[in-house]
């Protein structure tokens, strides 16, 4: 028979929100957080993802990292990897463009995941059931 291990986590007062925050694994087994930020103060709305890591019951910041987008909608989080459903620019081109980037959870690294030729509203990631749920296999 396989359990499963419950814990709560208290999120910091300035990252709570639907849709703002993904939790993540971190390295050596400990919880991180992604969360998206932008400054509306500014001309051109900076956006950036800032990465914290869990430790002591105290979220510790690690990074921030610039994302050269204009919108962002947290997708999910499957294999390592963070996506985001995105509206961006190109440094040769002004014009916005759709697409997803993905996030590499172990570099921070972001990438182009994908162009799109229009918008379509935001899915939701699938990445399988677990064991618990999937039909037994020989």
């Amino acid at each position: 028979m396989h359990t499963m291990e419950f814990s709560d986590v208290d999120l910091p007062p300035d990252h709570r929100g639907m849709g703002r925050s993904v939790i993540v694994e971190a390295s050596e087994g400990k919880l991180g957080m992604l969360t998206k930020l932008y400054d509306q103060d500014t001309e051109n709305d900076p956006f950036w993802l800032t990465y914290s890591v869990l430790r002591n019951n105290q979220w510790h910041w690690e990074k921030d990292i610039p994302m050269p987008v204009k919108r962002a909608i947290l997708v999910g989080v499957a294999g390592g990897y963070l996506l985001l459903d995105v509206l961006y620019t190109t440094p040769s081109q002004e014009d916005l463009k759709f697409g997803y980037f993905s996030v590499d959870l172990k570099t921070l690294q972001v990438e182009l995941f994908a162009r799109l030729s229009k918008a379509i509203s935001a899915g939701h990631l699938y990445a399988g059931f677990p064991p618990s749920l999937s039909p037994p296999t020989i």
